[in-house]
Protein backbone atom coordinates (compact mmCIF):
# COMPACT_ATOMS: atom_id res chain seq x y z
CA UNK A 1 0.00 0.00 0.00
CA UNK A 2 0.99 3.64 -0.35
CA UNK A 3 0.33 6.70 1.79
CA UNK A 4 -0.12 10.33 0.69
CA UNK A 5 2.54 12.74 1.90
CA UNK A 6 4.39 15.94 0.97
CA UNK A 7 6.73 14.16 -1.46
CA UNK A 8 7.27 10.96 -3.39
CA UNK A 9 9.38 8.49 -1.42
CA UNK A 10 9.88 4.75 -1.90
CA UNK A 11 10.62 4.38 1.81
CA UNK A 12 10.51 6.45 5.01
CA UNK A 13 11.29 5.36 8.59
CA UNK A 14 8.22 3.86 10.25
CA UNK A 15 7.17 2.35 13.55
CA UNK A 16 4.89 -0.49 14.58
CA UNK A 17 1.85 0.03 16.82
CA UNK A 18 0.77 -1.63 20.07
CA UNK A 19 -2.53 -0.61 21.69
CA UNK A 20 -3.36 -0.87 25.40
CA UNK A 21 -6.72 -0.13 27.01
CA UNK A 22 -6.71 0.56 30.76
CA UNK A 23 -9.97 0.71 32.76
CA UNK A 24 -10.22 2.42 36.15
CA UNK A 25 -13.12 1.43 38.39
CA UNK A 26 -14.34 3.79 41.10
CA UNK A 27 -16.72 3.71 44.04
CA UNK A 28 -19.86 5.87 44.24
CA UNK A 29 -20.35 8.28 47.13
CA UNK A 30 -22.14 11.57 47.84
CA UNK A 31 -19.81 14.35 46.72
CA UNK A 32 -20.59 16.74 49.60
CA UNK A 33 -21.93 14.61 52.48
CA UNK A 34 -19.14 11.96 52.58
CA UNK A 35 -16.81 12.26 49.57
CA UNK A 36 -14.08 10.38 51.48
CA UNK A 37 -16.05 7.18 50.99
CA UNK A 38 -15.73 7.39 47.21
CA UNK A 39 -13.03 6.41 44.72
CA UNK A 40 -12.73 8.69 41.67
CA UNK A 41 -11.95 6.65 38.55
CA UNK A 42 -11.75 9.76 36.36
CA UNK A 43 -9.07 11.30 38.61
CA UNK A 44 -7.03 8.12 38.25
CA UNK A 45 -7.33 8.19 34.46
CA UNK A 46 -6.42 11.91 34.32
CA UNK A 47 -3.36 11.38 36.51
CA UNK A 48 -2.19 8.44 34.39
CA UNK A 49 -2.66 10.44 31.18
CA UNK A 50 -0.80 13.46 32.62
CA UNK A 51 2.11 11.35 33.88
CA UNK A 52 2.47 9.63 30.50
CA UNK A 53 2.45 13.01 28.76
CA UNK A 54 5.26 14.23 31.01
CA UNK A 55 7.16 11.00 30.30
CA UNK A 56 7.31 11.83 26.59
CA UNK A 57 10.33 14.13 26.98
CA UNK A 58 12.38 11.16 28.20
CA UNK A 59 11.38 8.84 25.34
CA UNK A 60 13.96 7.94 22.71
CA UNK A 61 13.67 9.65 19.29
CA UNK A 62 12.27 6.53 17.59
CA UNK A 63 9.58 5.99 20.27
CA UNK A 64 6.07 7.44 20.24
CA UNK A 65 3.40 7.37 22.94
CA UNK A 66 -0.15 8.68 22.46
CA UNK A 67 -3.27 8.38 24.56
CA UNK A 68 -6.86 9.52 24.91
CA UNK A 69 -9.42 9.30 27.69
CA UNK A 70 -12.07 7.38 25.82
CA UNK A 71 -14.83 7.29 28.44
CA UNK A 72 -14.37 9.82 31.23
CA UNK A 73 -16.78 9.69 34.18
CA UNK A 74 -18.96 7.00 32.63
CA UNK A 75 -20.88 5.64 35.62
CA UNK A 76 -18.17 4.37 37.96
CA UNK A 77 -15.45 3.69 35.39
CA UNK A 78 -13.05 5.58 33.14
CA UNK A 79 -11.04 4.14 30.26
CA UNK A 80 -7.62 5.27 29.04
CA UNK A 81 -6.56 4.15 25.55
CA UNK A 82 -2.83 4.19 24.77
CA UNK A 83 -0.82 3.67 21.59
CA UNK A 84 2.82 2.70 22.01
CA UNK A 85 5.15 2.55 19.02
CA UNK A 86 8.63 1.23 18.30
CA UNK A 87 10.64 1.16 15.09
CA UNK A 88 9.54 -1.47 12.62
CA UNK A 89 11.63 -3.83 10.54
CA UNK A 90 11.18 -1.57 7.55
CA UNK A 91 10.09 -2.23 4.00
CA UNK A 92 11.48 -5.39 2.52
CA UNK A 93 14.12 -4.90 -0.15
CA UNK A 94 14.34 -4.61 -3.10
CA UNK A 95 10.70 -3.49 -3.18
CA UNK A 96 11.23 0.23 -2.48
CA UNK A 97 13.89 0.57 -5.19
CA UNK A 98 11.73 -1.26 -7.70
CA UNK A 99 8.81 1.04 -6.81
CA UNK A 100 11.02 4.09 -7.37
CA UNK A 101 12.20 2.80 -10.75
CA UNK A 102 8.64 2.14 -11.88
CA UNK A 103 7.50 5.48 -10.50
CA UNK A 104 10.10 7.39 -12.50
CA UNK A 105 9.00 5.53 -15.63
CA UNK A 106 5.48 6.87 -15.05
CA UNK A 107 6.60 10.44 -14.42
CA UNK A 108 7.09 10.52 -10.64
CA UNK A 109 9.81 12.82 -9.29
CA UNK A 110 11.70 11.61 -6.21
CA UNK A 111 13.84 13.99 -4.10
CA UNK A 112 17.51 13.09 -3.71
CA UNK A 113 17.21 13.46 0.06
CA UNK A 114 13.83 12.26 1.40
CA UNK A 115 12.57 13.75 4.65
CA UNK A 116 14.09 10.91 6.70
CA UNK A 117 13.73 12.88 9.93
CA UNK A 118 10.00 12.16 9.81
CA UNK A 119 8.83 9.04 11.64
CA UNK A 120 5.52 7.56 10.50
CA UNK A 121 3.49 4.88 12.21
CA UNK A 122 1.32 2.48 10.27
CA UNK A 123 -0.25 -0.93 10.51
CA UNK A 124 1.94 -2.27 7.71
CA UNK A 125 4.87 -1.86 10.06
CA UNK A 126 3.35 -4.69 12.08
CA UNK A 127 2.48 -6.70 8.96
CA UNK A 128 6.04 -6.42 7.61
CA UNK A 129 7.24 -8.61 10.48
CA UNK A 130 5.07 -11.46 9.15
CA UNK A 131 5.19 -11.13 5.35
CA UNK A 132 7.26 -9.04 2.93
CA UNK A 133 5.74 -5.69 2.06
CA UNK A 134 6.44 -2.09 1.03
CA UNK A 135 4.79 1.16 2.03
CA UNK A 136 5.90 4.04 -0.23
CA UNK A 137 4.63 7.60 0.03
CA UNK A 138 3.30 9.77 -2.78
CA UNK A 139 2.88 13.49 -3.40
CA UNK A 140 -0.68 14.77 -3.98
CA UNK A 141 0.13 18.34 -5.04
CA UNK A 142 0.35 20.16 -1.70
CA UNK A 143 2.92 20.90 1.00
CA UNK A 144 0.25 20.99 3.72
CA UNK A 145 0.79 18.60 6.63
CA UNK A 146 -1.23 15.40 6.94
CA UNK A 147 -4.34 15.31 9.15
CA UNK A 148 -5.00 19.04 8.83
CA UNK A 149 -7.97 20.82 7.24
CA UNK A 150 -5.71 22.12 4.47
CA UNK A 151 -4.53 18.62 3.62
CA UNK A 152 -8.05 17.20 3.69
CA UNK A 153 -9.17 19.89 1.22
CA UNK A 154 -6.18 19.24 -1.06
CA UNK A 155 -6.83 15.48 -0.96
CA UNK A 156 -10.24 16.06 -2.53
CA UNK A 157 -8.94 18.22 -5.36
CA UNK A 158 -8.82 16.82 -8.95
CA UNK A 159 -5.01 17.08 -9.02
CA UNK A 160 -4.73 14.78 -6.01
CA UNK A 161 -6.82 12.13 -7.74
CA UNK A 162 -4.36 12.02 -10.65
CA UNK A 163 -1.41 11.61 -8.26
CA UNK A 164 -3.27 8.86 -6.40
CA UNK A 165 -4.15 6.93 -9.54
CA UNK A 166 -0.55 7.09 -10.69
CA UNK A 167 0.69 5.78 -7.34
CA UNK A 168 -1.80 2.91 -7.59
CA UNK A 169 -0.50 2.06 -11.08
CA UNK A 170 3.09 2.06 -9.81
CA UNK A 171 2.13 -0.30 -6.98
CA UNK A 172 0.39 -2.62 -9.43
CA UNK A 173 3.34 -2.66 -11.84
CA UNK A 174 5.73 -3.33 -8.95
CA UNK A 175 3.61 -6.27 -7.78
CA UNK A 176 3.53 -7.70 -11.32
CA UNK A 177 7.33 -7.41 -11.56
CA UNK A 178 7.77 -9.40 -8.33
CA UNK A 179 5.21 -12.08 -9.20
CA UNK A 180 6.41 -12.57 -12.78
CA UNK A 181 10.16 -12.59 -12.04
CA UNK A 182 11.12 -15.71 -10.04
CA UNK A 183 14.64 -14.44 -9.30
CA UNK A 184 13.28 -11.14 -7.99
CA UNK A 185 10.67 -12.90 -5.88
CA UNK A 186 13.35 -15.13 -4.36
CA UNK A 187 15.49 -12.08 -3.60
CA UNK A 188 12.58 -10.49 -1.73
CA UNK A 189 12.10 -13.70 0.26
CA UNK A 190 15.81 -13.95 1.07
CA UNK A 191 16.02 -10.31 2.16
CA UNK A 192 12.93 -10.76 4.31
CA UNK A 193 14.42 -13.85 5.96
CA UNK A 194 17.69 -12.03 6.70
CA UNK A 195 15.82 -9.04 8.12
CA UNK A 196 13.91 -11.30 10.52
CA UNK A 197 17.12 -13.04 11.61
CA UNK A 198 18.82 -9.73 12.34
CA UNK A 199 15.81 -8.62 14.36
CA UNK A 200 15.82 -11.84 16.38
CA UNK A 201 19.55 -11.50 17.05
CA UNK A 202 19.10 -7.90 18.22
CA UNK A 203 16.24 -8.85 20.55
CA UNK A 204 18.28 -11.77 21.90
CA UNK A 205 21.27 -9.53 22.65
CA UNK A 206 19.02 -7.03 24.41
CA UNK A 207 17.40 -9.79 26.49
CA UNK A 208 20.81 -11.16 27.54
CA UNK A 209 22.01 -7.68 28.48
CA UNK A 210 18.94 -7.04 30.64
CA UNK A 211 19.30 -10.43 32.31
CA UNK A 212 22.96 -9.68 33.05
CA UNK A 213 22.05 -6.34 34.62
CA UNK A 214 19.44 -8.03 36.81
CA UNK A 215 22.02 -10.49 38.18
CA UNK A 216 24.84 -7.99 38.85
CA UNK A 217 26.34 -8.04 42.33
CA UNK A 218 25.56 -4.51 43.50
CA UNK A 219 28.15 -4.74 46.31
CA UNK A 220 30.84 -3.82 43.78
CA UNK A 221 29.24 -0.38 43.40
CA UNK A 222 29.34 0.37 47.12
CA UNK A 223 32.01 2.70 48.38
Amino acid sequence: MAHPAQQNAPFLPTVTIAEVSVKYHGKASHDSAYPWEGVNALDAAVLAYSNLSVLRQQLKPEWRLHGIIKYGGLRLASELLLWSEARSGGDNLPGPYLYESNGKALGMVFPEQPASQLLWFRNLGNVSFIVPGIHPFFYIGTDALNHTEEYAEAAGAPEAQLHTLRAAKVLAVTAVDVVCCPDLLQQVRDDFRLTKLRGEETRGQKHNSERHMNTLDLTEFRG
